[in-house]
């Protein structure tokens, strides 16, 4: 099955991301807000190379003036712990980089992506490119409340280690809330959509929440 409706042929700005590492070169289509990068299976993008950390970088999407977005690369993991070998953009070291058409991502060794935008239609990039896995929250998110029990029903039982009733709910929502308003204070700078600071604060409280 295409991962792009039939029928349409528009040509239009698209955010490629080719990724160089031992297992060969493969390209993604990046339209997504948020996308882990590291040797964890568990990413978003799988990377594979000896000098990779499990969980090595993060792409967040942001607004640009034209009503068009850009690719922000972060160094580390959504809880801030760098990574072991760090991000190098076009050969210069960087904790978070606004990506340009072009630009030369280095994880170390001999691993590196390239970051592309190039205008293509539907098909060419059908064509090209592998669509990396990536968990949305499903519908509106309009409270915490809900936010918190959309990833509950979601998550298997294993990972929750306590009951859903309204005082363990009271609480959840209390950790969820300090989540959010971190990451929007973190990330100011980047001018993200409500939608996309809450996404990022539902992965961090879903890390917590599997946590021992």
């Amino acid at each position: 099955m295409g991962i792009f409706r039939k029928g349409s042929s528009e040509a239009t700005l698209r955010h490629l991301l080719t990724v160089n590492d031992d297992r060969g070169v493969q390209t993604f289509l990046l339209d997504a807000s948020m996308y882990s990068i590291g040797r964890d299976p568990s990413n978003a993008i799988v990377v594979h190379g000896e000098s990779v950390s499990r969980q090595h970088a993060i792409l967040l999407r942001t607004p640009t003036p034209d009503k068009q977005y850009r690719y922000v690369i972060q160094d580390g993991n959504l809880e801030g712990k760098p990574s072991a070998n760090g991000v190098l953009v076009n050969g210069v070291p960087v904790k978070k980089h606004v990506l340009q058409d072009g630009d030369e991502i280095s994880l170390g060794g001999k691993v590196f992506l390239i970051y592309r935008t190039p205008i293509l239609s539907d098909q060419e990039v059908e064509d090209k490119v592998k669509h990396p896995e990536y968990r949305k929250l499903k519908g509106n998110v309009l409270t915490a409340e809900q936010t918190i029990e959309a990833f509950i029903e979601e998550n298997e039982p294993t990972k929750v280690n306590r009951p859903h009733t309204p005082t363990t709910l009271k609480r959840e929502v209390n950790v969820f809330r300090e989540c959010y308003d971190t990451v929007v204070e973190e990330l100011r700078d980047l001018h993200l959509s409500r939608e996309e600071y809450i996404t990022i604060a539902c992965t961090i409280y879903q890390k917590l929440q599997s946590s021992p």
